[in-house]
């Protein structure tokens, strides 16, 4: 019994130690893809995304350049409830003409970054260059006041309901400004972008290897108490192991 609980020992030490190495290594390879996907070359929004398009899984978090002008300053929008170093204030969102000269007035929606007053600032004159993050839109539910009123703010960037009320043909996405050229003369504050996903099956060989290691040491354990149990009872089952009956 005493080799047989060594034994037992030894193999779960020995599945749990592997099943952790496996994963890792699992985590290390999410880590590095994120890394990649973080420094990869910015590509011309025109490639990534079609105005007339939607946003899938792959984009969100591309890295994209944006040439243009932007709109005039008051039909920027404020979103309200944003927080940045813990203080709550406003992103700046205001429409980019990805081509100003064109006639369909395409316009992609970029957070130019914080502020704390609910005030529209200056927008930069002229042509910019707008290094950024593509996002997704906000999801509807829980969230209110996604159509601006007479002082711009909203409560939520909600693309579709914008489309309305914006006199542009708007990309499926908005933006998180990271760099501009010319530099933007405002002091907004820098609104920083997620951390990128990894994509689910980056390192998934090792993780499926963790599990396995795992369930060999759970399958382990279940064999040293089956093989204890029925050496207890067999050795209870003994003649010399029963209680003599005392009789008067």
């Amino acid at each position: 019994m005493l080799a047989l609980h060594a034994f037992a020992v030894a193999v779960t030490v020995l599945c749990v130690v592997a099943g952790w190495w496996q994963y890792d290594v699992y985590d290390r390879e999410q880590a590095d893809e994120r890394a990649d996907r973080s420094t990869v070359t910015p590509v011309q929004l025109t490639e990534a995304l079609a105005v007339d398009g939607v946003i899938d899984t792959d984009q969100v978090g591309a890295r994209v350049v944006a040439d243009g002008q932007y709109v005039e300053a008051d039909q920027q929008l404020l979103v309200s409830g944003r927080e940045h170093d813990g203080r709550t204030g406003f992103w700046v969102l205001s429409p980019l003409l990805v081509d100003a000269a064109a006639a369909d007035r395409a316009a992609l929606l970029v957070v130019r970054g914080w502020t704390e007053q609910p005030v529209l600032p200056p927008v930069p004159t002229g042509p910019v260059s707008v290094t950024a993050v593509l996002q997704p839109g906000d999801d509807h539910d829980g969230l209110e006041r996604s159509v601006p009123g007479p002082d711009r703010v909203i409560g939520s960037i909600r693309i579709p309901a914008l489309v309305n009320e914006l006199p542009y043909r708007l990309y499926p996405a908005y933006a998180l400004r990271t760099e501009q050229a010319p530099a933007d003369k405002q002091a907004l504050a820098v609104v920083s972008p997620p951390e990128l996903e990894a994509s689910w099956t980056t390192g998934l060989t090792n993780l499926a290897y963790a599990l396995q290691w795992w369930v060999f040491g759970a399958f382990a354990l279940f064999m040293w108490w089956r093989m204890c149990t029925d050496s207890v009872r067999g050795q209870r089952g003994r003649p010399e192991a029963r209680t003599p009956v005392l009789t008067s």
